[in-house]
């Protein structure tokens, strides 16, 4: 799944981040190799992967918030390695097969990153972002004249992911007139075809 930026991080920072966890579990196969008994064998290569798990969680944590990171790294199967043991039916396969998931999905969101950045870089124009603030209390942004607000054009409209979020909140917390509201702005930032001058902006 992709990862929203949280505010102030750049698609760069995150890049590089994902690069060298991506060569950190490269890496991991190596680690958890050596002699001795099944049972050593097995605990070398689960903790090899849960210090990563521990490093990926610290390093993801630079540019998305914390419940993306644990979505993303907290899955069933990093559950069972944690809980496994010599008496686990194929507990190495299970670990190995974890590893490449986790490789594969590290990549899948650095192609997501690198496709958003380019994008980013592609389109010119002024940016405004929109808040929750905003989207509650004013105009619906398609009826708002946004050259005239700004005073300049094109515009690139952005709606972080994290307004998206507040306004999720706000469907079920505060007065009745707030979760209405609230209601009614994700409905429409979800609606609105945004002209080409525009971006809705996936962090």
């Amino acid at each position: 799944m992709p990862l929203p930026l949280k505010f102030g991080a750049r698609p760069e920072q995150a890049l590089q981040i994902l690069e060298m966890l991506g060569v950190e579990l490269r890496n991991l196969p190596a680690r958890g190799a050596g002699g001795g008994s099944f049972s050593e064998i097995l605990r070398r290569r689960q903790n090899s992967y849960l210090e990563w798990i521990e490093l990926a969680e610290g390093q993801l944590g630079n540019f998305t918030d914390q419940p993306h990171v644990s979505a993303q790294l907290h899955t069933r199967a990093y559950w069972a390695i944690r809980e496994a043991d010599a008496r686990t039916p194929r507990a190495i396969p299970l670990i190995d097969a974890e590893i490449r998931a986790q490789k594969e999905a590290i990549e899948r969101i650095a192609k997501d990153m690198r496709q958003r950045e380019e994008r980013l870089k592609s389109t010119s124009g002024h940016i405004a972002v929109l808040d929750t603030h905003t989207l509650l209390h004013y105009q619906p942004p398609e009826q708002v004249d946004w050259p005239a607000v700004v005073g300049t054009e094109p515009i690139r409209l952005l709606l972080p992911m994290r307004v998206v979020d507040e306004l999720d909140e706000k469907k079920y917390t505060g007065s009745e007139r707030v979760r209405r509201k609230a209601r009614a702005a994700q409905r429409g930032v979800r609606a609105v075809p945004m002209p080409d001058s525009y971006l809705r902006d996936p962090d």
